[in-house]
């Protein structure tokens, strides 16, 4: 939220050297909320004063101001080290050096893994000579525990405030998870965290009914997830890329909210866009005003 400073000016008998008396200021506040619009997977790009209402605790308040902005963007690399996706480790670094390397300022990244268990290598870091040099050090070792790997780093995302995406390097396939397939579809869908999926879709000999079942489940995650599949054989490097960069992208609206005065309550929010039903929206649903210096 940010405060803005207004003055009653008043003109005097013209002097000497022609000073401006202020009479009184007035503090006016302004509350920022970020929103993300969507139609599908693909972002909304234009956005009118006229088809946007913000809805404060049932009161409907007028939006001032709409500005398109880039938020920074929290990263989680998450690799399948099993044996079975060790022909792609290569171009698997490769991307997500890249991706890396195209971290802007505010921008976080967090390096984990998944073979019998789930294992994490760095917190939620902007180093990227850091972040590099864990990138160095995965090998694959073992075998597959491909639910258990997403259900702790969406958990570890879901604490993360701001636009966020989890980037999964896997063929896809689970072995040894103990988590529930029902229980990760819930929080997927409690948590619309975007999933971005690189995966082989190789199909080993072994238990194809089962892996051909789970390959559909992962699909149907993602698409709940608001992500994407990208297939590892195909040149999908500047397509992610594209994707990543549309994660940042909102629209940021400025409100007058009533009662100013009134600090520390929580105030629910509704935002709600006009002509569009397919559309839809990502934003704070509280929030509560405090003193600002």
């Amino acid at each position: 939220m940010v405060w803005f400073l207004w003055a009653m000016f008043t003109f005097q008998n013209p002097v000497a050297d022609d000073q401006l008396r202020v009479d009184y200021t007035e503090t006016v506040l302004r509350v920022n909320l970020p929103v993300k619009v969507r139609i599908g997977h693909q972002p909304y790009r234009s956005l009118k004063m006229d088809q946007i209402r913000v809805v404060e605790n049932g009161q409907s308040l007028k939006v001032q101001t709409i500005e398109k902005i880039e938020t920074p963007l929290t990263f989680h690399f998450l690799f399948d080290l099993s044996t079975s996706n060790a022909d792609h480790i290569f171009q698997i670094k490769k991307t997500v050096r890249t991706l890396i390397d195209r971290m802007r300022v505010g921008d976080r990244a967090k390096i984990s893994f998944f073979s019998t268990i789930y294992q994490p290598l760095t917190d939620y870091i902007e180093d990227k000579t850091v972040l590099m040099d864990n990138l160095a050090r995965l090998t694959p070792i073992g075998s597959t525990a491909l639910y258990d790997g997403l259900w702790i780093s969406l958990h570890e995302l879901k604490e993360v405030k701001g636009p966020r995406v989890l980037l999964l390097f896997s063929d896809g396939h689970d072995l040894l998870s103990t988590t529930d397939e029902e229980d990760l579809a819930v929080l997927v869908k409690n948590h619309r965290i975007p999933i971005l999926a690189i995966t082989s879709g190789r199909q080993p000999s072994k238990k194809q009914h089962l892996l051909a079942a789970q390959s559909q489940f992962l699909i149907r995650l993602i698409d709940q997830s608001g992500g994407e599949i990208f297939e590892s054989e195909g040149n999908y490097s500047r397509r992610l890329t594209r994707v990543v960069d549309e994660l940042r992208e909102r629209f940021l609206l400025t409100f007058e909210p009533p009662h100013p005065e009134d600090l520390g309550r929580w105030r629910s929010l509704r935002v709600q866009l006009q002509d569009c039903d397919q559309c839809s929206l990502e934003y704070r649903r509280a929030y509560r005003l405090s003193e600002h210096r």
